[in-house]
């Protein structure tokens, strides 16, 4: 447990400066990939909704530390993405098809991250139109984290194995 804290604080951060440095230099349509939210999708859906929340905390916090930013904005929307994916996790985690429920799971944090982000900077007094937040940055960024959400999260399932099931026993009835 501690060994994957430790994995998942490198992991987080790393993500982070990658983001703020070098990712979000590059736009598609005035969308841009995720890293950071990609790195909280593999954590929250290989370990649970605690520990994805407490990556999508920290995350938070150094996103915000590093853009000077509002300092808890990113923290509380990637905090309830972590979890969300999270509670996602353990929920589907006797899925086969482990693509379709990455898929799943990056579209749906996609879409709560920004809207939240939307939600919360409306509440805050920030101007922004919806139609253009969702038909401008929302689905280059969709596509752009979808397109990295497969190999992404191959890499994290190496970083993260999924425990190992229990073997059940079987006993003969006599």
């Amino acid at each position: 447990m501690i060994v994957d804290a430790a994995k998942a604080v490198a992991l987080i951060f790393a993500a982070a400066v990658v983001q703020v440095s070098f990712v979000n230099a590059f736009e598609l349509a005035e969308g841009k990939a995720d890293v950071v939210l990609l790195a909280l999708v593999g954590v929250g859906l290989l370990r649970g909704p605690v520990f994805g929340a407490c990556a999508g905390f920290f995350a938070g916090v150094v996103i915000d530390t590093a853009t000077f930013g509002t300092l808890g904005l990113t923290s509380l929307l990637l905090t309830l993405t972590g979890y969300g994916i999270g509670r996602l996790g353990e929920s589907t985690s006797h899925q086969r098809n482990q693509r379709a429920r990455v898929v799943i799971a990056v579209a749906l944090a996609t879409l709560a991250l920004e809207l939240g982000s939307l939600v919360v900077h409306a509440l805050l007094g920030g101007s922004a139109a919806f139609d253009q937040v969702v038909g401008r940055v929302l689905a280059p960024s969709l596509a752009l984290n979808l397109v990295l959400a497969i190999p992404g999260y191959a890499l994290l399932r190496r970083l993260f194995p999924p425990p190992a099931r229990p073997e059940r026993e079987v006993v003969p009835a006599v």
